[in-house]
């Protein structure tokens, strides 16, 4: 079973004594599996319910040592510690993994308000196993949580996919830029062209506009001068 519980101190507390009394039950229930056994005089009794794992995921509490993140606040050691070091000093206690901050993230919760969907931690976070005593001796088990298998797909699996999506955002965002760069070109070459309409030959040609010198705008007066000389009525 997996949990990770809203990080309130009472709540944590709650859990992890939760979390004991199944294992106590498992645990007899494994002395009854083992009792019948014997009675039916080698008989192996399975019984599912007695191999039983939680993998818990909270905030790492430095516990007097240094932390590797210096931005982790003061107030998980404080409010956090009683039920973290519970579960570290429990019969149950199976594995410990430490995923250091930047080194892990998460989907962000505010997903919908942010330009991205993935987010660094900025925290140290604990992954800690409790098993009863029938989990721990099935190394048979898919998958083996004490295993090094298994804390390597674990980290794999928690690494932070932020600087990947926001090189992805880049990529994105130049290939767009290069594909309006390219359609404004167009554009220009068409705008720097002019049809030019030929009177005496009654022909249409293309030709290069030029930027530098517009032509000015006739007045009517000297296209009528321009009309009588040329013969032409208006």
């Amino acid at each position: 079973h997996e949990a990770n519980p809203p990080f309130s101190p009472g709540l944590m507390s709650h859990m992890v004594e939760q979390m004991e009394r199944h294992l106590q039950y498992a645990d007899r229930r494994k002395k009854k599996e083992t009792e019948k056994s014997k009675a039916k005089r080698g008989v192996v009794v399975d019984d599912e319910a007695s191999r039983l794992s939680f993998v818990i995921i909270v905030p790492t509490c430095s516990m007097g040592k240094k932390r590797s993140s210096v931005s982790s606040a003061n107030l998980v050691d404080t409010y956090a510690a009683p039920s973290f070091k519970r579960m570290l000093q429990s019969e149950y206690f199976s594995k410990h993994i430490i995923l250091a901050s930047r080194e892990h993230g998460y989907i962000e919760g505010s997903q919908h308000l942010r330009p991205t969907r993935y987010k660094e931690s900025q925290y140290d976070t604990s992954v800690i196993v409790l098993q009863s005593e029938a989990a721990r001796e099935d190394e048979a088990t898919e998958p083996n949580l004490t295993s090094e298998e298994f804390e390597t797909k674990l980290r794999t699996a928690f690494a932070s996919r932020h600087q990947m999506e926001l090189s992805e955002r880049r990529e994105r965002v130049t290939a767009s830029e290069s594909s309006s760069s390219s359609y404004l070109n167009n554009e220009d070459d068409k705008l720097s062209k002019v049809k030019v309409f030929d009177l005496d030959t009654n022909t249409c040609s293309e030709k290069k506009r030029n930027h530098e010198s517009r032509p000015v705008k006739e007045s009517k007066k000297k296209r009528r001068k321009k009309n009588k000389s040329t013969g032409r009525k208006k």
